[in-house]
């Protein structure tokens, strides 16, 4: 019996496109369509999530799972913007700087991060 055990975590990364436009849609829900490439050399890439944080100011999502295609190694978010927390009314301008922050994870349970500055606009 042979027997691998996968140490390494796998690897993201984000496919930058400028600009970085923010869309509204759904009865008032901003969304931010990322897409990336990820891939593991050993058991295989399980999830990509994505973070996306304003501070403060600006709105916060949450972890929010990606779509996967494990033969292209591609990863791909459309990413929901909250709703005011305060008044739970839409965010009326969602447009700042947000650190991207992604997530994954192989089926080992190895995972890897890696972030980036952005800047969205509408």
């Amino acid at each position: 019996i042979t027997v691998n055990i996968d140490r390494t975590a796998p690897w993201v990364n984000y496919s930058s496109s400028w600009p970085n436009i923010v869309r509204f849609q759904d009865i008032g829900n901003w969304y931010f369509t990322m897409s990336g490439r990820v891939g593991d050399a050993g058991s295989g890439v399980t999830t990509v999530e994505a973070l996306l944080d304003g501070g403060p100011d600006l709105p916060y999502g949450g972890w929010q799972t990606a779509t996967l295609d494990p033969a292209t190694e591609n990863w791909s978010v459309d990413y929901k913007l909250p709703i005011n927390v305060v008044d739970l009314k839409p965010v009326p301008n969602p447009s700042g700087s947000y650190t991207l922050t992604l997530r994954a994870t192989d089926k080992a349970g190895n995972v890897v991060t890696g972030s980036y500055q952005l800047i969205n606009s509408y």
